[in-house]
């Protein structure tokens, strides 16, 4: 369930249920010309929505915060860089408040999987998950699959393919040029044009909100008080 969209009484009902909170996270930035900026969150999102439903958590709010992001590293416009500091605050801020409403897990699922991204992500989230002792994990969705089946990638086959199936109008592989080097593109790993599928996406992300799933709810039982 979407915590914006329920009412104080089904929040209270659900977090008495099972008190999860998932928080996807990610950047506006870019991801070549065929995919939405929002890429990142929008797939984060999905996961997160996915694994609240499958075991009677909560799903956050997409928070756009991303550092490390295509702009400083490669120059790439439409995107918005947010420095570290501001998102360790974020990071905290949004765990201690989640933990004095009585979340006795939070997952961070972060569709942008630059490491100082995750590395500021943890300098902000464990010291008040720490303090409240409350479980958290943090993790780029990748990091819930084999990398042999779903490598870290850039708006190319894997990351292209989990878009497509969360909301296929976002993606159009005709805007991949052909005479243009993909990395120059903002493109980093296998072309999409002709490896990236809805039914690839589908696959990968039904396994990813799997292992979500199972590894939240035995998060939970080893709360005290769970």
């Amino acid at each position: 369930m979407k915590y914006e969209r329920l009412r104080p009484d089904e929040i209270e009902a659900i977090r008495a249920r099972v008190p999860v909170a998932v928080l996807p996270w990610g950047a506006l930035e870019w991801h070549g010309h065929h995919a939405a900026i929002g890429l990142d969150g929008l797939k984060a999102a999905a996961f997160a929505d996915a694994v609240a439903d499958r075991i009677g958590g909560i799903s956050l709010p997409t928070l756009y915060c991303g550092h490390g992001t295509m702009k400083p590293q490669a120059g790439f416009s439409h995107t918005i860089e947010i420095s570290a500091t501001t998102l360790e605050s974020l990071a905290h801020e949004y765990v201690a408040q989640l933990a004095g409403e009585g979340f006795l897990v939070v997952v961070i699922i972060s569709g942008h999987g630059n490491p100082d991204h995750l590395a500021a992500l943890e300098r902000g989230a464990r010291p008040a998950a720490d303090a409240a002792g409350i479980a958290l994990w943090i993790l780029p969705d990748n990091a819930a699959i084999d990398d042999a089946e779903y490598p870290f990638d850039h708006a190319a086959k894997w990351e292209t393919s989990v878009l497509w199936h969360a909301d296929p109008d976002l993606v159009d592989l005709s805007k991949v040029r052909s005479d243009v080097d993909l990395e120059a593109q903002g493109i980093l790993g296998v072309n999409p044009v002709d490896t990236a599928s809805a039914e690839l996406g589908a696959a990968a992300f039904d396994e990813i909100v799997d292992t979500i799933s199972e590894r939240a709810l035995e998060l939970l039982a080893d709360r005290p008080g769970a």
